[in-house]
């Protein structure tokens, strides 16, 4: 029964793709019958162009676009989905001529700013990547895990010498956000191995340790940061840490494949370390 019905949900599931996908067809099927009757509306070139986009028909989004601005359309939506256009496209250089022309329409909107950021980001030019996202995080009325580790992976495309201010991004999105977010804790935890910042790395292993309510694969991933770090009475305690609280889980939490294979490292680390 259970079989069944998990069946039925992945049948629901491709229904409901199935019909949002057809939707997005019908759509643009009814907008083009409109242009036909009113060629000279840029409103329904506009119109259509976001439902390819939507469709990821890229080059027919953007064709629609440019007649659209043919036919004098001038507002900033437009520059914001051309420029949102080309970014898929890979043409970083003609999205940011975009977002030129719709900053000078506004120059103070958060998103055309995001924007600039991933295209600036996309053509390598990261200095300027790094001072649109800032102006997302310092204008953002709701701020994400994601703008703090977006600028942190930008500084980092600087190098090594970027460490403090990519340990910095983190750290204001901690303050800002709270320090419960698990996101920028796992981050944190990953530029400090990055930088081999052992000392705070393995303190950092055990605050999301502490914090977390399955600490079984914390403690194996600890258990191989110490192995590979040559410590290896550390990491057989924390080896041993992660079998115990494997075991103590409920045994249908255990036979999932993800468990099984987890258990199967355990096994094989705690080996590895008898022959230290």
């Amino acid at each position: 029964m259970y079989k069944i019905i998990i069946i039925l949900l992945i049948i629901s599931a491709c229904s409901w793709n199935a019909f949002g996908h057809g939707d997005l067809e019908r759509r643009i099927h009814a907008k083009t019958k409109a242009i036909a009757q009113e060629p000279k509306n840029p409103n329904l070139y506009v119109e259509r162009g976001f439902l390819y986009y939507q469709h990821e028909e890229w080059d027919h989004a953007l064709a629609d676009y440019l007649q659209a601005q043919e036919l004098g359309f001038r507002a900033k939506i437009l520059y914001y989905r051309m420029s949102e256009t080309y970014l898929e496209l890979y043409l970083f250089k003609s999205g940011l001529i975009c977002t030129q022309q719709y900053l000078a329409q506004d120059s103070l909107d958060v998103k055309i700013h995001k924007l600039r950021g991933e295209l600036f980001y996309k053509s390598r030019a990261y200095d300027e990547a790094i001072y649109s996202f800032e102006y997302v995080i310092q204008h953002s009325i709701d701020l994400t895990p994601e703008n703090y580790v977006t600028l942190a992976e930008v500084y980092a495309k600087k190098g090594p010498s970027q460490k403090e201010l990519i340990l910095g991004v983190i750290e204001r999105g901690l303050e800002k956000l709270g320090a419960n977010v698990f996101v920028l804790q796992e981050q944190k935890l990953n530029y400090f191995k990055t930088f081999n910042l052992t000392k705070q790395a393995l303190a950092q292993y055990d605050l999301i340790i502490n914090s977390s309510t399955r600490k079984e694969g914390w403690y194996y991933q600890k258990a191989t940061y110490l192995y590979q770090q040559k410590k290896f009475k550390a990491a057989k305690i924390h080896a041993e840490a992660a079998k115990q609280a494997f075991e103590a889980l409920k045994p249908n939490k255990q036979k999932t494949k993800v468990m099984i294979q987890l258990l199967a490292n355990i096994h094989t680390l705690l080996q590895n370390l008898e022959n230290q």
